[in-house]
């Protein structure tokens, strides 16, 4: 019986439409790729969105990750897959700044910006509360 030999990457078929924006996606995908670079044993094929396989061929093509896009051999402009084999210092610097840029977006840097705001109003509040008591108590603050 013939059995094909298997391939090191799985084709990518549609998966179910639960849409992630590519942020997180690509910050999946780089913290992925440090996996890999630490640990070159562990990583399994693994079925892929097209979106996930779009944003991987990107960051390899950009140099943010180590591996190779395959092309169709019948058709070299179509795309097959992905071999996602690690990061680099550049995808490493990429994947800081999608996790700052994620943060500071979130509810935390929201709570974060709005909590400076509510701090300088309370600020500002207790500098006209002193200045007043001041006042009253005859304690001139010039």
């Amino acid at each position: 019986m013939f059995w094909p030999k298997r391939s090191l990457l799985t084709l990518v078929r549609a998966m179910a439409s639960t849409q992630r924006n590519d942020i997180d996606v690509m910050i999946d995908i780089l913290e992925e790729a440090a996996l890999r670079s630490i640990d070159a044993e562990s990583h399994r094929d693994k079925q892929r969105s097209p979106q996930e396989l779009r944003l991987i061929m990107d960051l390899i093509e950009e140099k943010m990750v180590r591996g190779e896009n395959l092309s169709d051999h019948n058709d070299p402009l179509i795309p097959r897959g992905a071999a996602l084999r690690g990061i680099n210092l550049k995808g490493r610097r990429y994947l800081q700044e999608l996790k700052d840029y994620k943060r500071d977006r979130g509810w935390r840097g929201t709570l974060d910006k709005a909590g400076w705001v509510i701090f300088g109003f309370l600020l500002a509040l207790l500098s006209a509360l002193i200045s007043a008591t001041s006042r009253f108590v005859g304690i001139s603050a010039d």
